[in-house]
Protein backbone atom coordinates (compact mmCIF):
# COMPACT_ATOMS: atom_id res chain seq x y z
CA UNK A 1 0.00 0.00 0.00
CA UNK A 2 1.35 3.43 -1.12
CA UNK A 3 0.18 6.55 0.46
CA UNK A 4 -2.18 8.84 -2.31
CA UNK A 5 0.08 10.09 -4.71
CA UNK A 6 2.83 7.22 -5.25
CA UNK A 7 3.89 7.68 -8.86
CA UNK A 8 3.60 3.74 -8.52
CA UNK A 9 0.02 4.35 -8.07
CA UNK A 10 -2.45 4.92 -11.37
CA UNK A 11 -4.14 7.83 -9.58
CA UNK A 12 -0.98 9.56 -8.34
CA UNK A 13 -0.54 13.62 -9.59
CA UNK A 14 1.71 15.59 -9.03
CA UNK A 15 0.25 17.49 -6.40
CA UNK A 16 0.05 14.48 -4.08
CA UNK A 17 3.52 12.75 -5.08
CA UNK A 18 5.13 15.74 -3.27
CA UNK A 19 2.93 14.69 -0.15
CA UNK A 20 5.18 11.34 0.99
CA UNK A 21 8.38 13.43 1.57
CA UNK A 22 6.97 15.64 3.47
CA UNK A 23 5.33 12.99 5.28
CA UNK A 24 8.48 11.50 5.64
CA UNK A 25 10.13 14.50 7.16
CA UNK A 26 7.14 15.17 9.63
CA UNK A 27 7.68 11.30 11.10
CA UNK A 28 11.38 11.82 11.29
CA UNK A 29 10.55 15.06 13.57
CA UNK A 30 8.94 13.02 16.06
CA UNK A 31 5.25 13.81 14.94
CA UNK A 32 2.07 11.95 14.19
CA UNK A 33 0.67 12.27 10.88
CA UNK A 34 -2.71 11.44 9.31
CA UNK A 35 -2.92 10.58 6.04
CA UNK A 36 -5.52 8.96 3.21
CA UNK A 37 -4.07 5.75 1.58
CA UNK A 38 -4.46 4.58 -2.37
CA UNK A 39 -3.67 0.92 -3.20
CA UNK A 40 -5.07 -2.64 -2.04
CA UNK A 41 -2.15 -4.50 -0.80
CA UNK A 42 -3.73 -4.16 3.02
CA UNK A 43 -6.83 -4.93 1.73
CA UNK A 44 -9.36 -5.80 3.21
CA UNK A 45 -7.86 -4.59 6.51
CA UNK A 46 -6.51 -0.76 5.24
CA UNK A 47 -8.61 0.07 1.89
CA UNK A 48 -8.13 2.37 -0.73
CA UNK A 49 -9.15 6.28 0.67
CA UNK A 50 -8.92 4.69 4.03
CA UNK A 51 -7.50 7.53 6.66
CA UNK A 52 -4.23 6.17 8.80
CA UNK A 53 -2.48 7.78 12.09
CA UNK A 54 1.06 7.09 12.01
CA UNK A 55 3.60 7.44 14.64
CA UNK A 56 7.24 7.84 15.19
CA UNK A 57 8.16 4.25 16.45
CA UNK A 58 11.58 3.88 17.88
CA UNK A 59 12.81 0.54 16.47
CA UNK A 60 13.57 -1.38 19.20
CA UNK A 61 9.82 -1.06 20.08
CA UNK A 62 9.49 -2.95 16.85
CA UNK A 63 6.72 -6.23 17.63
CA UNK A 64 6.07 -9.19 14.86
CA UNK A 65 2.69 -8.11 13.16
CA UNK A 66 3.07 -4.36 13.45
CA UNK A 67 1.62 -2.35 10.25
CA UNK A 68 4.29 0.19 9.71
CA UNK A 69 5.28 2.50 7.57
CA UNK A 70 8.83 2.53 5.71
CA UNK A 71 10.44 4.59 2.97
CA UNK A 72 11.29 2.38 -0.54
CA UNK A 73 13.70 4.27 -2.81
CA UNK A 74 14.07 7.53 -2.27
CA UNK A 75 11.07 8.79 -0.89
CA UNK A 76 8.43 6.82 -1.56
CA UNK A 77 5.90 5.41 2.07
CA UNK A 78 4.67 1.96 1.66
CA UNK A 79 2.44 0.47 4.47
CA UNK A 80 2.61 -2.87 5.20
CA UNK A 81 2.80 -5.48 7.91
CA UNK A 82 6.13 -6.58 9.77
CA UNK A 83 6.55 -10.77 8.84
CA UNK A 84 9.78 -11.30 9.85
CA UNK A 85 11.64 -9.32 12.75
CA UNK A 86 15.34 -9.40 13.00
CA UNK A 87 18.12 -7.43 14.59
CA UNK A 88 19.03 -5.26 12.09
CA UNK A 89 15.67 -5.65 9.26
CA UNK A 90 12.91 -6.55 9.02
CA UNK A 91 10.56 -8.53 6.26
CA UNK A 92 6.90 -6.65 5.06
CA UNK A 93 4.30 -7.86 3.00
CA UNK A 94 0.98 -6.34 2.21
CA UNK A 95 -2.09 -8.54 3.89
CA UNK A 96 -3.37 -9.12 0.03
CA UNK A 97 -0.45 -9.59 -1.69
CA UNK A 98 1.56 -12.87 -2.28
CA UNK A 99 4.94 -11.89 -2.42
CA UNK A 100 6.97 -10.07 0.69
CA UNK A 101 9.08 -7.25 -0.08
CA UNK A 102 12.29 -8.48 0.95
CA UNK A 103 14.49 -7.10 3.28
CA UNK A 104 13.72 -3.95 4.69
CA UNK A 105 16.50 -2.15 6.95
CA UNK A 106 14.96 -0.83 10.42
CA UNK A 107 16.58 2.79 9.39
CA UNK A 108 14.38 2.72 7.08
CA UNK A 109 11.32 2.09 8.91
CA UNK A 110 9.69 5.84 9.94
CA UNK A 111 6.51 5.31 11.92
CA UNK A 112 3.63 2.33 12.69
CA UNK A 113 -0.13 2.56 11.60
CA UNK A 114 -1.86 2.74 15.42
CA UNK A 115 -5.48 3.98 13.82
CA UNK A 116 -7.54 3.59 11.05
CA UNK A 117 -10.38 5.52 9.97
CA UNK A 118 -12.99 4.22 6.89
CA UNK A 119 -15.73 6.45 6.32
CA UNK A 120 -15.44 8.55 9.63
CA UNK A 121 -15.27 5.29 11.70
CA UNK A 122 -11.91 4.85 13.93
CA UNK A 123 -10.44 1.17 14.12
CA UNK A 124 -7.84 -0.73 15.77
CA UNK A 125 -8.58 -3.92 13.81
CA UNK A 126 -5.54 -5.77 12.75
CA UNK A 127 -2.96 -3.27 14.65
CA UNK A 128 -4.00 -4.70 18.58
CA UNK A 129 -3.23 -8.20 19.52
CA UNK A 130 -4.75 -10.17 16.68
CA UNK A 131 -1.97 -8.77 14.49
CA UNK A 132 0.62 -11.47 15.34
CA UNK A 133 -2.16 -14.13 13.85
CA UNK A 134 -2.46 -11.88 10.81
CA UNK A 135 1.47 -12.03 10.82
CA UNK A 136 1.75 -15.90 10.86
CA UNK A 137 -0.85 -16.63 8.37
CA UNK A 138 0.99 -13.66 5.67
CA UNK A 139 4.24 -14.73 6.06
CA UNK A 140 3.21 -18.43 5.32
CA UNK A 141 1.48 -16.57 2.08
CA UNK A 142 -2.14 -17.61 3.33
CA UNK A 143 -3.18 -14.46 4.29
CA UNK A 144 -3.68 -13.16 0.76
CA UNK A 145 -5.56 -16.73 -0.37
CA UNK A 146 -7.93 -16.27 3.09
CA UNK A 147 -9.01 -12.79 2.18
CA UNK A 148 -9.56 -14.06 -1.86
CA UNK A 149 -11.58 -17.04 -0.54
CA UNK A 150 -13.67 -15.21 2.01
CA UNK A 151 -14.30 -12.63 -0.85
CA UNK A 152 -15.42 -15.13 -3.36
CA UNK A 153 -17.86 -16.55 -0.56
CA UNK A 154 -19.25 -12.72 0.48
CA UNK A 155 -19.91 -12.63 -3.19
CA UNK A 156 -21.66 -15.88 -3.62
CA UNK A 157 -24.13 -15.37 -0.61
CA UNK A 158 -24.83 -11.47 -1.65
CA UNK A 159 -25.93 -12.40 -5.10
CA UNK A 160 -27.61 -15.82 -3.96
CA UNK A 161 -29.38 -13.04 -1.28
CA UNK A 162 -30.21 -10.59 -4.14
CA UNK A 163 -31.43 -13.78 -6.25
CA UNK A 164 -33.65 -14.68 -3.71
CA UNK A 165 -34.96 -11.20 -3.28
CA UNK A 166 -35.53 -10.57 -7.43
CA UNK A 167 -39.24 -11.63 -7.96
CA UNK A 168 -38.82 -11.99 -12.03
CA UNK A 169 -35.77 -15.05 -11.08
CA UNK A 170 -38.49 -16.90 -8.89
CA UNK A 171 -41.11 -17.36 -11.61
CA UNK A 172 -43.00 -14.44 -10.09
CA UNK A 173 -44.75 -12.21 -12.22
CA UNK A 174 -44.84 -8.37 -11.96
CA UNK A 175 -48.56 -6.58 -11.70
Amino acid sequence: MLIEGSDNHPEADDKTTRVEPLIVDLLLQGLSVEFEVTGSSMAPMIRSHDVISVAPIDPNRLRFGDVVAWIRGQDHLVVHRIIQLGRHSVETRGDAVGQPDGEVQIGRIVGRVVELSRNGRRSHFGLGPERWVLARLSRRGWLARVFRSMSKARRVIWKKKNDSQDPSLRGEARR
